[in-house]
């Protein structure tokens, strides 16, 4: 085995600003590949580990269970216990060895150092929750010389459950240069879709809708290649509906290959779940494929608007970990996302889907926790990023004399984090063509966690388009400038996605009034919110058309309650007739 952070004699290999740093299962077969994982970096001071951005500098070796003495809770994965490594283990221990171990109560920098002591070459992390975060080094990551990765809980679960039947090695670091027929693509160098979430509303045809389909190649290896060509095919829940190929082209060694391939414009744009997929080829048999796909998922529906991947099944943002401000001064934070469009008049915004996550160690109650969404309109002038008239400091002086809508949301629960909830607007209101939006969540305690998703890198999109994703908000004495317009990073998008219906306004105008009904979705009753008193008629219609029930109701004050306990689980239409005539319709999603 190779081990210890080998220095390649590179034949031809530069110093790329984009190096390819991997976390990949090297053995056995059936877990082989990469994985999604983030590493202590030495560039940000909190650690002395390796540079994996210098080319050759990586471990590759045999994985090891910590045996500590502190498995702490949940600390099981099959039969066999993934402990913290808080307390030192026996010189030795893991010797020549990448330690696995879990994240749960003491800091990274400590579990990494005490790893480091009893012999091991690198460290594993294993996260509570399904998603990777930022390990920040604490006390001891100054002492730590080796390399310090961390993986999600599902594919730590992997991990393990290999371990107990066999032996697993891992390679994690830089591979350039390592394999004579290396090449590949990395996340952040092609392009996706502009939404992950991506309203038919606004996307009837590709001329309402269409997004770049382009990147780059790399050759990392030591040959030179030949007749590398790229092939993009995007898929509608499974058919085929765009599939197109680079022309062949040489790539030297140490070199890139740029492709660019027609715009993803579609006659149609059908509700459903699209996967657009980008894969190379070339003539030589590459010795890591693992980097020759790239995958990427976007949905149309008639009701949601963002960037955060979505779950594949309640189709609300990814559910995960979350981010938060690094300093230690800052006093309250605000994730927001972007929104603008030639046709967003087509459009009326409802309210926010968004998580949130909580640290042990916080000792933070969650039952009644406020959390305020709020949308503005963001009015400063400038063409796009790359404008001169745009500055990070003083390109957002608009944003909060122009707040459209807001609400607070009061979590109920006490123990249950990192999943999705709705908070509605405290009023609809419609958008306006090419006007920019900020759709915006804050925690009033700030030492909460709100939700991100790092499924998906955004930079391509960011270099292509030049309009902001995710811009945050923080509080803090000791920053000259609160706003930051590329957030968490251009790989990390917050947990955001806004709940956007068809504009009805000017439709019939004389029998139509405004309203809203929450919670939306609702596990049990909700209430209707409308501009208007006394009796109403509503007839409650399922997806088929079939009417499930109809009853009177009495508004007061703009309020009445709804009573749906007795109904089944699904999708709604309620449509609610006042005494003079007016009507409203409502769509209603029943946990």
């Amino acid at each position: 085995m190779k081990k210890l952070l080998l220095s390649l004699t590179l034949v031809g290999v530069g110093f790329w600003a984009n190096s390819q740093v991997i976390c990949a299962v090297t053995a056995p077969s059936s877990i082989a590949g990469n994985y999604n994982f983030t590493w202590a970096d030495p560039a940000g001071g909190a650690w002395t580990t390796p540079n994996f951005l210098t080319p050759g500098t990586f471990v590759e070796d045999t994985l090891i269970m910590v045996n500590d003495g502190t498995p702490g809770t949940n600390a099981t994965f099959g039969n066999l216990l993934a402990e913290e490594g808080c307390n030192p283990s026996p010189v030795n221990a893991y010797a020549g060895k990448i330690a696995v171990l879990r994240r749960n109560t003491c800091e990274f920098g400590m579990k990494a150092y005490n790893a480091q002591q009893a012999g091991a070459v690198a460290v594993i992390v294993i996260n509570r929750d399904n998603t990777v975060i930022a390990m920040g080094g604490g006390a001891m990551g100054g002492q730590v010389t080796i390399p310090v990765v961390m993986l999600n809980t599902l594919d730590g679960a992997n991990l393990i459950a290999a371990m107990q039947s066999g032996t697993v090695t891992a390679f994690i670091g830089n591979k350039n240069g390592f394999y004579p027929n290396d090449f590949g693509m990395l996340n952040g160098e092609v392009t996706y879709s502009k939404l992950s979430a991506v309203n038919s509303v606004i996307a009837q045809n590709g001329s309402d809708y269409s997004f770049k389909v382009k990147g780059m190649v790399r050759n990392f290896g030591t040959n030179a290649q030949t007749n590398v060509v790229v092939n993009a095919k995007v898929t509608r829940n499974g058919a085929t509906v765009y599939n197109q190929s680079s022309t062949p082209a040489a790539l030297p060694v140490g070199d890139s290959l740029d492709f660019v391939l027609p715009d993803f414009a579609p006659a149609s744009y059908p509700a459903g779940r699209y996967t657009l997929t980008y894969t190379t080829t070339g003539t030589n048999t590459d010795d890591y494929a693992a980097d020759n796909n790239l995958s990427y998922e976007f949905y149309v529906s008639d009701s949601l608007l963002g960037y955060s991947k979505l779950d594949t099944v309640s189709f609300t943002p990814e559910s995960g970990n979350g981010s938060r401000p690094g300093s230690t001064t800052y006093t309250s934070y605000m994730q927001c996302i972007h929104y603008k469009d030639a046709n967003a008049s087509r459009l009326m915004a409802e309210g926010i889907y968004f998580n949130f996550a909580v640290n042990a160690s916080d000792s933070i109650t969650l039952s009644g926790q406020e959390f305020t969404v709020t949308a503005y309109e963001w009015a400063d002038v400038f063409t796009d990023l790359n404008d001169v008239a745009f500055t990070n400091a003083g390109s957002f002086n608009s944003v909060f004399n122009n707040q459209l809508a807001s609400n607070s949301y009061y979590y109920p629960n006490t123990t249950t984090s990192d999943t999705s909830v709705y908070a509605s607007f405290n009023t609809i209101f419609e958008l306006e063509d090419n006007k920019r939006y900020l759709f915006c969540v804050s925690p009033s305690e700030n030492k909460i966690f709100l939700g991100i998703s790092n499924a998906y890198n955004y930079s391509a999109n960011l270099n292509e388009y030049a309009e902001a994703i995710n811009p945050l908000y923080v509080v803090d004495a000791a920053a000259t400038n609160p706003w930051n317009v590329a957030g968490f990073g251009a790989d990390t998008q917050p947990s955001i996605i806004v709940r956007a219906e068809a504009n009805t306004v000017g439709i019939n105008e004389n029998a139509a009034i405004e309203g809203a009904v929450y919670p939306n979705p609702t596990n049990g009753d909700v209430t209707l919110s409308i501009n208007a008193e006394g009796k109403a008629t509503i007839s409650i219609v399922d997806l088929s058309g079939k009417d499930v029930a109809t009853s009177s109701i009495n508004i007061v004050n703009g309020k009445a309650p709804i009573a749906m306990n007795n109904l089944e689980s699904g999708v709604y239409l309620f449509n609610v007739t006042l005494a003079n005539g007016q009507a409203t319709q409502f769509k209603v999603v029943k946990k």
